[in-house]
């Protein structure tokens, strides 16, 4: 569910004004004990991104869950998020058609093959005047065998890389406090 009408306006306003602006820093972490409204605040920027209508882009969510198998395992959330962005952006599937597929299956290399590269050869079909592209990962520390912290890792790895990074590309992430991430 959404946040109920003004509440939490203050740190909505604040993930808001950091996923517009293209010059601030690609990764926006909110952590928070259990129970503090974390996956509601998600929930709700995912909302507010994808209204029909306005200037701003939501271009992939991903909501773990301990509850779920398949939302629980690392394995399964860079495929999801890419699938998403793919049906959102058509200059990043069709560099997507070039990755190495075989990447589904080899962890270590779903974030870079599949996300990164194909990110980086879509940036020259997009026009320069397009928002930021937002990714939403909620409720990292839900992730089994510490994967959120291997996930994180990877995603401020990709977002720094000197040749080039995620430009236009802005990662909420959300997680309870946790001893790895």
């Amino acid at each position: 569910n959404a946040c109920t009408a003004g509440t939490r306006t203050d740190v909505l306003k604040r993930i808001t004004d950091w996923a517009n602006d293209a010059s601030g820093p690609p990764i926006f972490w909110l952590s928070g004990m259990a129970g503090t409204g974390k996956s509601t605040i998600a929930f709700s920027v995912c909302k507010k991104f994808d209204e029909p209508g306005n200037d701003r882009s939501l271009g992939a969510s991903f909501f773990c869950s301990r509850q779920t198998e398949n939302l629980r395992r690392l394995e399964m959330i860079v495929p999801t998020l890419v699938y998403q962005l793919a049906r959102h952006s058509r200059s990043f599937a069709t560099a997507l058609q070039s990755a190495n597929h075989d990447a589904l299956f080899i962890l270590d290399e779903q974030v870079d093959e599949l996300l990164v590269r194909p990110w980086q050869r879509s940036i020259k079909d997009r026009p320069v005047d397009l928002p930021p592209t937002l990714i939403v990962i909620d409720a990292l520390d839900e992730i089994e065998d510490d994967g959120g912290e291997r996930l994180l890792r990877d995603m401020i790895t990709a977002t720094g890389k000197e040749e080039g990074g995620l430009p236009g590309l802005k990662i909420l992430v959300t997680s309870r406090p946790h001893r790895s991430i």
